[in-house]
């Protein structure tokens, strides 16, 4: 038998909402969903560690928790079937997408100051 190669669920709503299909649709969401979430796990596990705890001290990055909790909400809200697969409305996937965008640069910054 062949293999299906086209979307699944190519439908739309109204004129301003529309879905493309769950496995082809949105590659450069899905990749910053897969990296913020690499970071975010970077992240975290390294905190938690005591070699991590030393340099928080010795490379002086502070208190972060504010901006983990943020990103940690902003890479779950990311993850959602209805962000990655197009299925909302132009401004709210842009939203979205320039929050998780912030919080991954930030991420990168803040690994970056550690070492």
């Amino acid at each position: 038998l062949p293999s299906k190669q086209d979307d699944f669920l190519p439908y739309a709503y109204d004129s301003a909402t529309y879905a493309t299909g769950s496995y082809t649709s949105r590659p450069t969401i899905k990749f910053m969903a897969r990296e913020g979430h690499l970071y975010l796990q970077s992240i975290c596990l390294s905190i938690y560690s005591q070699t991590v705890k030393q340099l928080q001290v010795t490379a002086q990055l502070g208190n972060n928790d504010k901006f983990l909790e943020q990103y940690d909400w902003i890479n779950g809200v990311f993850q959602d079937h209805n962000i990655i697969t197009g299925e909302m409305r132009a401004h709210v996937k842009n939203y979205y997408t320039q929050k998780m965008y912030v919080g991954t640069q930030q991420a990168t910054g803040l690994i970056r100051s550690a070492f």
